[in-house]
């Protein structure tokens, strides 16, 4: 018996803790994964909440769900809205616990509703209308969002849903967007929220899907195509008891959408239970199950089934009618007496809140006190500034709400107002507890009497009055400032009829305030400004509402005063213009002080001429005149002659008093537009508007001179002084006022150097030239200082041996911008300079140098420098080129060659010689006369200098080929220097036949692009490795040569070149700028040779006969050939070109049998060599 009970009591702890299990069906409208991953949260929460509980969930298909409510499997239900509605018809299911609200982009949303979709790309399908006649896919009939919302849009759109084509997917709603997606239907149905959790799962993409009837619900987070419906219910099944009910509605309810199980499934919690009775509706109206079906009975199987209860129904309830009849007789009295009684009280209740409602409208606040200060009402107003309710405040004192001492002075108050019997009005600070802001409040009370005159209670208005008291102390303040401010002040209506003015007016126009109201302000015009001033003055007032400026006006006294005016319009509500606002100071005295400050700012104190700044006014003014007109300015820079003297010996006052007299000389010179300006000291400035040339300028100018020259008596002393004179004229001269009185003053001082009083105008060009050249000079001066000026060498060689005898240095500017730049570029800019000096020799330097540097490397090489006319004149030239070869004294002096341009020697003929015979007997360098032939006494030259070397100039080498002229030239200098017993050189050997022409004449050294350009130092070693000599000149010159055999290879060169260029010429393009070869006959080279050869007899006559012809051949096709050409046959004239080139061949034949002939023993001169005649 013990140990039984024992075991009893054991046992008994077990089952009060053992947990009782509560099964819940969730419909899985997605995959069931997805579901279940989303709500098992909810099981472990619910466990929680709901003591010795054990939940388990099941997650099934809509049919596994209803069967399990069917066989009474669950205890809890979670559905949708349809599927609950059609359970509730058919199982005894009590109301919802809650319903869901979801958790979307952080909204909460408790409404579902269905989405009407297509593919993007279906162009058919843009409305609802277009749905009919499509295949529809839809997960089933008993979803509420994915079947019953988009029939019953459709069904309020018109459309017959009977006919639509709908095929079910079954769930979840995924399956929808594959149907449509394998082209199985081309609409679907799915609920709200489905796509968008497809698209956050990377299934779809909203981009590929086209919605109908979109909704615009700006709180609703999803696409939707329907009207809105309840979300889902929590529904408890009756097996479950009240109190595990209750448990389970409280613990969803609470989850808020921050806990963490809310976070976990995604939502936002579940709220009250939502009213499912729309759900319903469109269900009956959609006529879907379970209200699809009408009850089949008849009336006469009612009767057969039911006769007696319906025989005994009928009886019962006719005696229930007649005892009901007798009742409502007896009660018909009683309803009219309550009716009236009902009425009366409906009306008293309206007129109690009417009083009420306006009670709490008041904007002021009110309140109402019996007489020992108890609160009976007070409106809302009294509320905020108490911050409590009224059924806080009704019923107490004020000991109840603010401290004692205040709460007793407010009693005593009120008491003296019932005491009296007559309102009090005072004005106090309230404080508002409801927000802490602060009014100004007037407080007004009043006693409160009945129909008997006995005191019943206090009335309390408080009105807010800190506007008007804000308002009361501004008016006040502007007041202040209107009567203390010491600007006038002058108010006017908009007739401008003077309504008021303050006392710093009285004190500035001297009159009272009682002169001047009513009166029109034009009492104060001083008649200094014009009617059309006051004019533009009214018109900006009524346009913008507003003037500002500087007006004369007269006082009481009669008195002129300056002031600074500013006009304001004042204008009412509607935009009307009511007064106007003038505010002024007195600032004559500024005036006054300000013209005395533009006096000397612009005019010259002894002579109050207009100075240089008033001067540069006046011709930007005088500009725009000149263009209007097409006029010129005259702009003249004078300069008095003889002045100093007079003020150096008589005093700087009597200089002061001349310098007045020549400015009023001058002032009755021009004419009253011009102007007449003191620049300082004794130089002054004209400014001669409206010229129309250079000869009134020039009059005007003369009648200066010539008043100027006229003796200045000044303390019985006459004075004689003169003036010199630039001018320039504008726009000729277009530059700005400091420019053109900078050219005024230039032109001024040529007229000083050409002996002074008298005047000069300014040449722009030449200046321009001056400026370009300075410009030049500054920046080769900061080149020579940068180390940015390289020499240059070229070889120089003997033709006939192909030793190379020397270089050429040439200067060159290396610019860190423009590259190379050559010396034509600069060098003539800096002539007969300082700065020509210095370059000249740096270069000397830099060639002496480079011969060291060479020398040290096995290179011995004469190097030549050009030297300038200038440098070579320097008393220092012949003792610094000393000292710079003193530099390196294992250099031989004979290394150096100065090369002297034949015209720079006409400067000074005698100190050239003697400098460079300095150069050759004390230093020993050699010299060259460079460019020989340009000048304009060669002879002279050659006889006066002893040059070492002849340099033929290059403008002679380059046409010797084919202009017979220059060949003479060219000839004629080898036979001077030969004469004279000088080297000769040829520069500018640009091609093979320059070569052998040249060695044909007797000059064997040579220079020119043709043997090599001009090289940077470090180039020529290796230029100098890889030399080889021209293999045609070597032959020529190693072989005795007889005069017949140089003159004949004259001929054939002249006559080779003679052809190539005519052919050339034939074969280019029209519009080439190539010129013909000469087509004269007698002129050409073979021409000019022919004729020589017929005067000299030096050949024989057969030849130069058989010569002859071919010539005249060659050149009758030549010109047949150039005459079609010229008449634009230009095809013609190349085919032609056959004919042409037998001609060559005859002639090369006939120049071979003189070459290969003999020539008359008896004309050939030994000392004759050169040269056709």
């Amino acid at each position: 018996m013990k140990s039984g009970l024992l075991l009893l009591i054991l046992f008994l702890p077990g089952l009060s803790l053992a947990a009782e299990s509560f099964h819940l069906g969730i419909f899985a409208y997605r995959p069931v994964e997805v579901i279940e991953k989303r709500w098992q949260y909810l099981e472990s929460y619910l466990e929680q909440q709901v003591p010795n509980s054990d939940f388990v969930l099941h997650i099934l298909e809509l049919d596994e769900l209803e069967q399990g409510v069917q066989q009474n499997r669950f205890d809890f239900v979670f559905t949708n809205p349809l599927h609950f509605i059609q359970m509730r018809s058919k199982y005894p299911l009590s109301g919802a616990l809650g319903t869901l609200v979801r958790l979307e982009n952080e909204h909460p949303v408790s409404a579902l509703g269905g989405v009407i979709f297509t593919l993007k790309d279906n162009q058919k399908i843009k409305r609802l209308a277009d749905i009919e006649g499509e295949t529809i896919a839809s997960p089933g009939n008993g979803f509420l969002g994915g079947y019953q919302a988009q029939l019953y849009e459709l069904h309020q759109a018109g459309i017959d849903i009977s006919q639509l084509d709908i095929v079910f997917t079954g769930s979840p709603h995924d399956k929808v967007v594959q149907y449509l997606r394998a082209g199985k239907a081309s609409v679907g149905f799915v609920r709200t929220s489905t796509l968008e959790q497809m698209a956050a799962e990377g299934q779809l993409s909203m981009d590929e899907l086209k919605i109908i009837n979109q909704q615009s619900l700006s709180d609703y987070p999803f696409v939707i195509s329907t009207r809105l419906f309840p979300e889902w219910p929590f529904i408890a099944l009756p097996k479950v008891s009240e109190s595990t009910a209750r448990r389970v509605a409280s613990a969803i309810l609470a989850l808020e959408p921050s806990h963490p199980v809310s976070q976990q499934i995604g939502i936002s919690g579940f709220t009250v239970p939502a009213d499912y009775l729309p759900v319903e509706l469109s269900m009956r109206e959609l006529r879907l199950p379970p209200f699809d079906v009408e009850p089949d009975v008849s009336l006469m199987q009612i009767w057969q089934q039911h006769n007696g209860l319906i025989i005994a129904l009928v009886f019962t309830s006719v005696m229930i009618l007649l005892l009901l009849l007798v009742i409502a007789r007896q009660n018909y009295s009683l309803r009219l007496s309550e009716q009236k009684v009902t009425q009366y009280l409906k009306e008293i209740e309206k007129r109690h809140q009417f009083l009420r409602s306006t009670f709490s409208a008041i904007p002021d606040l009110v309140w109402i006190k019996d007489p020992k200060g108890v609160y009976l009402d007070c409106n809302s107003r009294y509320e905020s500034f108490m911050g409590k309710a009224r059924d806080e405040i009704l019923g107490q004192t004020d000991h109840d709400h603010i401290p004692s001492q205040q709460a007793s002075e407010i009693h005593i108050h009120d008491q003296e107002v019932l005491r009296h019997r007559l309102p009090s009005i005072q004005e106090e600070v309230y404080h508002f507890k409801s927000d802490g802001h602060e009014e100004v409040l007037e407080i007004i009370k009043t006693p409160i009497l009945d129909a008997t005159n006995a005191i019943i209670g206090m009335l309390g208005i408080g009105r807010d009055i800190t506007s008007r008291k804000k308002a009361e102390e501004e008016l006040r303040l502007s007041r202040e400032v209107f009567e203390n401010t010491l600007e006038g002040i002058m108010i006017t209506d908009r007739n401008a009829i003077i309504v008021d003015v303050n006392p710093a007016f009285n004190k500035i126009t001297g009159y009272q305030r009682e002169d001047v109201i009513g009166q029109n302000p034009s009492i104060l015009n001083s008649g200094r400004q014009s009617p059309d001033f006051y004019l533009d003055m009214w018109r900006q007032l009524n346009e913008i509402g507003f003037w500002k400026g500087e007006v004369w006006n007269r006082n009481k006294n009669g008195e002129i005063y300056a002031e600074q005016l500013s006009i304001s319009s004042l204008k009412d509500d509607k935009g009307n213009i009511e007064f106007f606002v003038g505010i002024f100071s007195d600032i004559t005295h500024s005036k006054e002080q300000q013209e005395q400050l533009s006096m000397m700012a612009h005019y010259d104190v002894l002579t109050t001429l207009p100075n240089r700044a008033l001067f540069a006014d006046r011709f930007n003014q005088a500009i725009m005149h000149s263009k209007r007109n097409q006029t010129l300015l005259a702009i003249c820079f004078i300069d008095l002659d003889n002045f100093k003297p007079v003020n150096d010996n008589f005093g700087h006052e009597t200089g002061d008093q001349l310098l007045v007299e020549v400015a009023n000389r001058l002032l009755d010179s021009v004419r009253g537009e011009d102007t007449v300006s003191r620049l300082g000291g004794d130089e002054f400035a004209l400014l001669l508007n409206d010229i129309n040339s250079e000869k009134e300028c020039m009059r005007t100018l003369d009648r200066i001179l010539h008043k100027l020259e006229m003796p200045f008596v000044i303390n019985d002393h006459s004075h004689y002084i003169s003036a010199s004179i630039g001018t320039t004229l504008y726009p000729r001269d277009d530059e700005d006022v400091d420019t053109l009185l900078r050219h005024a003053d230039q032109a001024m001082y040529q007229a000083k150097l050409a002996g002074k009083h008298r005047y000069n105008l300014f040449d722009s060009h030449h200046d321009k030239v001056v400026t370009q050249k300075q410009l030049i000079q500054d920046q080769v001066k900061k080149a020579l200082y940068a180390d940015e000026l390289t020499l240059f060498y070229q070889p120089k060689i003997n033709m006939g041996t192909g030793e190379v005898v020397g270089v050429e240095a040439l200067l060159r500017w290396q610019h860190p911008e423009k590259g190379l730049i050559p010396p034509l570029s600069f060098l003539p800019q800096i002539s007969n300079t300082e700065l020509e000096v210095e370059v000249g020799e740096w270069v000397i330097n830099q060639a002496i140098r480079q011969l060291h540097e060479w020398s040290q490397q096995g290179i011995e090489m004469e190097i030549s420098v050009n030297i300038a006319s200038h440098h070579l004149q320097q008393p220092s030239f012949v003792s610094k080129l000393g000292y710079a070869l003193d530099e390196y004294p294992d250099l031989n002096p004979r290394q150096l060659q100065l090369e002297v341009l034949e015209s720079s020697v006409l400067a000074d003929l005698k100190k050239i010689r003697e400098t460079i015979d300095a150069c050759q007997n004390q230093i020993g360098v050699s010299v060259a006369l460079d460019d020989f032939g340009t000048g304009y006494s060669s002879l002279t030259h050659l006889r006066s200098f002893s040059a070492d070397t002849v340099k033929i100039d290059k403008s002679f080498i380059q046409d010797m080929l084919d202009d017979p002229n220059d060949y003479v030239i060219v000839d004629g200098v080898i036979g001077l220097a030969e004469s004279f017993s000088r080297e000769v050189i040829a520069e500018g050997v640009e091609s093979r036949q320059h070569g052998l022409m040249l060695l044909a004449m007797g000059c064997h050294l040579a220079q020119g692009f043709g043997i090599a350009r001009p090289m940077p130092a470090t180039e020529f070693p290796v230029w100098l490795k890889r030399y080889r000599p021209e293999q045609s000149w070597l032959d020529y010159a190693a072989k005795t040569r007889s005069l017949a055999d140089n003159k004949s290879t004259l001929l054939n060169l002249t006559f080779k070149q003679w052809h190539a260029r005519f052919v050339t010429r034939l074969n280019a393009s029209p519009e080439t700028m190539l010129d013909w070869p000469i087509m004269d006959t007698s002129r050409c080279h073979c021409g000019v040779w022919i004729e020589a050869g017929h005067k000299e007899q030096l050949f024989k006559a057969s030849t130069l006969s058989e010569l002859s012809l071919a010539h005249d051949a060659y050149h009758a096709n030549a010109n047949e050939i150039f005459t079609l050409y010229q008449d634009n046959e230009f095809d013609r004239a190349r085919q032609a070109l056959d004919n042409l080139n037998q001609a060559y061949e005859r002639m090369l034949s006939a120049i071979a049998s003189c070459q290969a002939g003999q020539m008359n023993p008896d004309k050939i001169v030994a000392s004759y060599s050169r040269g056709f005649l």
